[in-house]
């Protein structure tokens, strides 16, 4: 990034290298890692949108950030995501996340909050 790579380009490449990742690990001989349940469309649709919504326009945004930004100020935000995803966690799986997660948020947005107003 410093040397002013494209980020959109570097994202490309981590999705590529990890999706060529998986697909080696998939087809390892003697098919260690098989699929629990057949993939159907609503799988594949909550799947796509999971990934391009995280990996390609999260981690796009995040290089972006860091390529003008303070990397401590980027790496406090994107630090935030999964106790934000916390309610949206609830809601896909219908199952209360852990308290302590809960405890842990509550200390995170506010954290933050005060970390950027000072």
């Amino acid at each position: 990034m410093e040397s002013g790579a494209d980020p959109v380009a570097i994202s490309l490449m981590r999705c590529t290298i990890a999706a060529f990742g998986l697909l080696v690990l998939f087809y390892l001989p003697g098919r260690p890692f098989r699929l629990a349940n057949p993939i159907n469309k609503e799988i594949a649709a909550l799947a796509s949108f999971s990934g391009m919504l995280s990996v390609g326009v999260g981690m796009t945004l995040i290089l972006y950030a860091l390529s003008g930004g303070e990397v401590g100020i980027v790496s406090t935000l994107s630090a935030t995501t999964p106790a934000m995803m916390l309610p949206v966690l609830w809601w896909q799986t219908r199952e209360f996340p852990a308290i302590g997660a809960w405890i842990g948020a509550l200390f995170v947005v506010p954290g933050c909050a005060l970390i950027f107003m000072s």
